[in-house]
């Protein structure tokens, strides 16, 4: 399955780079009440407690605010997780976009 440039970008990937990716899409069965999907699968992100990020949260730093200084370290959100298994044919982009949360990425 092609997925469209602005779901790509809104998965923060970059189109030129990911045209030969696979992507999936469910399909649906009885089994799976015709959803496309069976069982769960987790999505996470892990917020180190460090004190930059300490300080930040006791200074009343937002959470847009708390969020771009762990994406400065380094640590990836539910976005990311989920991307890295949609890359995996684990699920779907649909699926991805509609639990994690995704800053307002224009097309």
């Amino acid at each position: 399955m092609v997925l469209a440039d602005d779901v790509l970008r809104r998965l923060k990937l970059d189109p030129a780079k990911n045209r030969d990716a696979k992507f999936y899409h469910g399909k649906g069965c009885s089994a799976c009440g015709w959803t496309g999907y069976k069982g769960r699968l987790p999505v996470f992100e892990f917020l180190v407690m460090d004190n930059d990020i300490r300080e930040k949260i006791i200074k009343g730093g937002n959470e847009m605010e708390i969020r771009a200084l762990a994406r400065q370290k380094g640590y990836g959100g539910l976005l990311e997780s989920g991307v890295s298994k949609i890359l995996q044919g684990l699920t779907t982009a649909e699926e991805v976009l509609s639990v994690a949360f995704t800053e307002n990425i224009h097309a």
